[in-house]
């Protein structure tokens, strides 16, 4: 989960010139704190609670911003915004980046414990991945996607046949529903051999193919 900040929960119409409650939240700030410039909150959620708070004493009448400072947001959930979460025409609740600010909220986690071994190749091991407790798809190294481990790791296998049996009784070369076979090189499949059936559970096939129905 990664993005920019722009959020207006309230568009439309003039916003009249009043003052406005001014929230700040910044990478190294603490939830514990008033929410001030000086003392910023650490999270987008402590703003929020912030401002519902505000909303439950039913005197708020001016608009909302919540000013975010630049630097990495990591998050272990999803912000939640409810109908409670709108302003309204006169108070409008605005979630914005500081000027010239970059934010950026991520769902990811740091790996620690690289190491490099003679061949140039780094490893890390991760408890929950190796206990099959957590899987991960994506890989990003200095903010950089990585290629996670492949074979072959250069060009692919290549499809020696597909063989089709249509499920619904037709022929047609395009039938409804249809069973398909993808038959590669015994050779190719001797990278599997050497793996353990729990690893096998691992594997994951990535197929280029014409899709034709």
């Amino acid at each position: 989960m990664r993005g920019l900040l722009a959020v207006v929960l309230w568009i439309g119409g003039v916003v009249p010139a009043v003052s406005a409650v001014d929230l700040y939240v910044a990478p190294a700030g603490n939830d514990a704190h008033p929410g001030t410039k000086e003392k910023p909150f650490a999270t987008l959620e402590r703003a929020r609670d912030a401002i519902r708070a505000l909303k439950a004493k039913k005197t708020l009448s001016q608009p909302i911003r919540v000013h975010v400072a630049d630097g990495m947001y990591r998050m272990t959930d999803p912000l939640v915004l409810e109908p409670q979460d709108s302003g309204t025409p006169d108070a409008p609740i605005t979630y914005q980046a500081e000027p010239g600010a970059r934010p950026v909220f991520t769902g990811g986690r740091v790996i620690r414990g690289w190491k490099r071994r003679p061949d140039g190749v780094w490893t890390a091991r991760v408890p929950e991945v190796a206990a099959g407790q957590w899987y991960f798809e994506q890989l990003f190294v200095n903010g950089r996607r990585a290629t996670r481990a492949r074979t072959p790791n250069k060009f692919y296998f290549y499809i020696q046949q597909v063989q089709q049996q249509p499920l619904d009784g037709s022929s047609s070369r395009r039938p409804r529903r249809a069973r398909q076979i993808v038959c590669l090189s015994p050779a190719d499949f001797q990278v599997l051999a050497k793996l353990r059936p729990d690893e096998l559970r691992d594997v994951n096939f990535m197929v280029y193919h014409k899709w034709d129905n």
